[in-house]
């Protein structure tokens, strides 16, 4: 064991020895369309990527939502001779001809959320905004039970996502002819989409829906309505953390659901360095993601905090090294104190490996046991031969097994059946397991489901109700994030 940490301490300093007399081999342009909340986050995550790469730098433009001066940023990229671009287009055919030449002049181009008119480029990464479209139509119709007045509010049209997302959307609402659909082109913002719904209501239109191409139009056509005392369900995607953005809206009832739109710029540096290093890749990597609603923000919001949490203290000791290596410039402190680094993250990685296995084995297990008869007759001295954190886990275990089918089962009342508070709840079986009451809950209908399409007759929809989702829509929608598959593809 100690050659084996000398061996890998010897590598550490072999490595950076070489490293750090090189100089960065790439340099990637990457043109955002805006700066939004979302592309913000999405900035972070390329700049931390750095730090996974050696010899990569990253240069990040934003065009405003201003297509002139996206193509302006994209020709200056390629006139310094970018490694790699990355471009979020404002618009598909405006931008286009300016990704069309870098492509032609070699400049590998990852087109990223957007898509231009044009098969110019090297790679596409993002969601597929027809199924995001789709989803929302099914949970919207689903909620509204197949009838009602729907409201669309688009983003600014001509970029791909909004045209995506309303194609998908209108397509599947085509299967529900008693839901009636105005669209209406917003601009992203939560006043213009506030105006328009209040402009609309003017007119004596009453809506049951709003459906936002990103949650601050959702949630400006919701107020809107809930100013005159119309009560609509309301839908929105992005799914943000942080106040004033769709989970905290979802969280505090001004929203009914959102659907988290995923960022992954780590996910974004990965392609391009597999790009450059010329290692095979996808040339469309689809991003995937899901709806949340009700109790789901709540716990999404509690996760996102204790992220960035980590991120920020990730951030600190990056920015301690920027600074110490621009105050020492002495190879033995560089060595000693990247090595610090090295091993500091070598310790978050073991960690993260342990805490996925442990969740994957709780998991199992959990869903195992939910959905096992339980014996009425336990041994007393086996049950008092447990420790205290074993037989909490086995209280939760029993608690859900005997709950599972109450579609209206909260964490609450997860959390009184075993003594505890929502927080406490929380907090104890994340630390336990590395995972949350509400997806052990999940995982648990989920696998009880699984047995029951492959053992019975009963319908989809049945079995949906049967291990308590409220919408068989839902249900099929965790089921196949869960399985790879449809409920209908495994049916008995």
């Amino acid at each position: 064991m100690k050659n084996s940490v000398r061996l890998l301490l010897l590598l550490c300093i072999l490595s950076f020895c070489f490293s750090c007399s090189r100089q960065k081999q790439y340099r990637i342009g990457v043109s955002q369309c805006s700066n939004d909340g979302w592309r913000q986050k999405v900035n972070r995550e390329l700049h931390t990527s750095e730090y996974l790469f050696d010899d990569l730098q990253i240069s990040i433009a934003s065009a405003d939502n201003n297509n002139e001066k996206q193509v302006e940023q994209i020709d200056s990229f390629i006139r310094e001779k970018v490694s790699l671009l990355v471009v979020a287009p404002s618009d598909m055919k405006t931008v286009a001809p300016a990704v069309s030449r870098a492509y032609k002049q070699g400049i590998p181009v990852i087109l990223y959320d957007r898509k231009t008119n044009s098969s110019d480029f090297t790679a596409y990464i993002g969601s597929d905004n027809q199924e995001v479209g789709r989803l929302v139509a099914n949970y919207m119709a689903s909620s509204l039970a197949g009838r009602g007045h729907v409201l669309e509010i688009t983003g600014i049209r001509g970029s791909s996502p909004v045209e995506d997302r309303h194609a998908g959307f209108q397509k599947a609402m085509k299967a529900f002819p008693g839901i009636q659909i105005t669209t209406v082109e917003g601009d992203w913002t939560t006043e213009t989409a506030e105006k328009l719904t209040q402009a609309l209501v003017a007119k004596g239109d009453h809506f049951d829906a709003v459906f936002g191409h990103n949650d601050r139009e959702a949630f400006g056509g919701q107020r809107a309505l809930s100013k005159v005392g119309q009560k609509a369900i309301s839908v929105g995607i992005d799914g943000l953390p942080g106040e004033n953005e769709g989970i905290s809206f979802v969280k505090n009832g001004k929203m009914t659901a959102t659907y988290v739109y995923p960022t992954k710029g780590v996910e974004i540096v990965k392609l391009a360095m597999k790009i450059l290093n010329d290692e095979p890749y996808e040339r469309i990597n689809y991003l995937q993601s899901t709806i949340i609603e009700g109790e789901e923000a709540e716990i999404a919001s509690l996760q996102n905090e204790e992220m960035e949490d980590q991120s920020q203290n990730l951030e600190t000791i990056y920015n301690k090294v920027d600074n110490y290596l621009k105050e020492y410039r002495t190879q033995q402190v560089v060595i000693a104190f990247l090595i610090f680094i090295v091993l500091l993250l070598a310790f978050l990685l073991f960690r993260i490996i342990y805490l996925q296995k442990a969740r994957g084995q709780l998991h199992r297990l959990i869903a195992a046991e939910a959905v096992a008869p339980q014996a009425d007759d336990q041994p007393a001295e086996q049950s008092e031969s447990l420790n205290p954190d074993q037989k909490f886990m086995q209280d939760v275990r029993q608690a859900i097994q005997e709950n599972m089918t109450n579609p209206d089962l909260k964490i609450e009342d997860l959390g009184d059946i075993v003594g505890l508070s929502r927080v406490q709840l929380y907090r104890k079986v994340k630390a336990f397991t590395g995972t949350t009451p509400v997806d052990l809950l999940r995982t648990a209908r989920l696998e009880r489901a699984r047995q029951l399409l492959m053992t019975t007759d009963l319908t989809i929809s049945e079995v949906a109700y049967q291990v308590g989702f409220s919408t068989p829509s839902y249900f099929t929608t965790c089921f196949k994030q869960q399985y790879g598959k449809h409920p209908k593809d495994i049916k008995a």
